[in-house]
């Protein structure tokens, strides 16, 4: 939804972001606003592992069958694609950018997942951090 409203702030700009099934199944309504809005500047990719590797690696509901694609149009956004390999993954990437959104790209990916990155825990740092990257004043925050 954070980058729902960048889009919507700023319309003139190709707004991508990158979430995961655990995430958009914990906030799935935010598929029918999005829908309903329907901003054209705004691409969703959904990198689908089936698991919450947040939590453990419990099961999502993907892994039953879920089809956050048909979920997805259900909701409005019919620039919506399932992805199972690298030559569809190879296919969409120009749509990500070009395509008129809202764009939505479900990429199925392995469960394996790459060690932990220790993210700030500092909110006011990583507002600030944000806002400077949405301005284009990226600065290097190592």
């Amino acid at each position: 939804m954070t980058a729902f409203g960048v889009a919507l702030a700023q319309p003139e700009r190709r707004v991508v972001v990158i979430t995961g099934d655990g995430e958009l199944l914990a906030g799935i309504g935010s598929l029918a606003t999005v829908g309903v809005e329907r901003p054209r500047n705004l691409s969703i990719i959904v990198l689908d592992n089936q698991v919450y590797g947040a939590t453990g690696g419990q099961l999502t509901h993907t892994a039953a069958g879920v089809d956050l694609v048909g979920i997805a149009r259900a909701s409005g956004i019919v620039n919506s694609v399932l992805i199972r390999d690298q030559k569809g993954l190879e296919r969409a990437l120009p749509e990500v950018y070009e395509k008129p959104g809202p764009y939505l790209a479900v990429v199925k990916v392995s469960p394996q997942s790459a060690p932990r990155v220790d993210v700030p825990k500092d909110g006011t740092f990583t507002a600030r951090r944000f806002r400077s990257a949405i301005n284009q004043e990226i600065k290097d925050y190592g």
